[in-house]
């Protein structure tokens, strides 16, 4: 798997910061902080041209391995209506990330299901 491109910029002061002022670094630099107080960034963008999504959650998430290896769950705890639920999967499997007979069998049931892991 190709390496993520880690950015350090200008802060904006409240939280932000600034798009024209990033400067590439390599991820040693972003993870030990030689940023200087200026916000280091973990991008999508990867060194081979790809896209690797890293996303902004603002509400709480869990991920839990499944019963196959190098599979998960994600538990997104938002409530919604099955039709804005059906398009957040519809979406997913555009993008790749979820396939195409889950979804299929999801919208059949109009509920999602996953198998619990047995216990260790």
């Amino acid at each position: 798997m190709s390496a993520r491109t880690y950015w350090k910029t200008e802060s904006l002061g409240d939280g932000g910061y600034s798009e024209e002022a990033r400067t590439r670094i390599t991820r040693e630099e972003a993870h030990d902080r030689v940023c200087f107080g200026a916000p280091a960034l973990v991008s999508s963008l990867c060194e081979d041209g790809l896209h690797r999504p890293a996303i902004d959650v603002d509400l709480p998430c869990r991920l839990v391995e499944s019963r196959t290896p190098g599979h998960y769950h994600l538990y997104i705890d938002q409530p919604m209506r099955w039709w804005r639920y059906r398009l957040l999967l519809r979406a997913l499997v555009l993008a790749g990330v979820v396939e195409r007979g889950y979804y299929k069998a999801s919208v059949r049931r109009r509920q999602t299901h996953l198998r619990l892991a047995p216990r260790e």
